[in-house]
């Protein structure tokens, strides 16, 4: 925001502290604020997973999200009639936890060795409806980029 003010005289010295109160005002943001870029709201916010589509078969997935929140009644819901989803974006979610997944056919994050999972078992995308903290940030081109970490679960029946 470009503050301007139209002070003629009498105003005194601007204090650090004074100018910092003035500033913060300037820059609060809401939930509601209607902003087309995601990198002037938070850098982080609460997000559902609603889909997965494998990259690496049983190693690593990209997600759709969208954004939800901590309601009134302390559960977990989507943000009603929140343009912040992947539906809108286009823009897959990624688990920073399965990075280790992408170079090594030895490990899983945070730290399985692939080959003691058992027979019939396999590593599992984050489950449908699973709310996390999505961090939003740039890519190294400048993209906008949507990422969150967690532990991938193991799942399957004895073979």
């Amino acid at each position: 925001m470009d503050l301007k003010p139209n002070i003629k005289s009498g105003f005194g010295p601007m204090t650090t502290r004074g100018w910092n109160k003035i500033s913060a005002k300037a820059n609060e943001r809401t939930r509601t604020d209607s902003t087309n870029s995601f990198l002037d709201r938070q850098p982080f916010f609460i997000a559902k997973i609603t889909a997965s589509t494998a990259i690496i078969a049983n190693r690593r997935w990209k997600y759709e999200w969208a954004e939800g929140t901590l309601g009134s009644t302390d559960l977990f819901e989507l943000v009603s009639g929140s343009s912040y989803t992947y539906t809108n974006t286009g823009d897959y979610a990624y688990n920073t936890c399965e990075a280790l997944q992408q170079t090594s056919g030895t490990y899983d994050g945070p730290g399985i060795t692939h080959a003691n999972i058992p027979a019939g078992y396999t590593l599992q995308p984050i489950a449908v409806g699973t709310f996390v903290h999505m961090f939003v940030d740039r890519s190294s081109n400048s993209n906008i980029i949507f990422t969150f970490s967690m532990a991938n679960a193991i799942d399957g029946s004895c073979a």
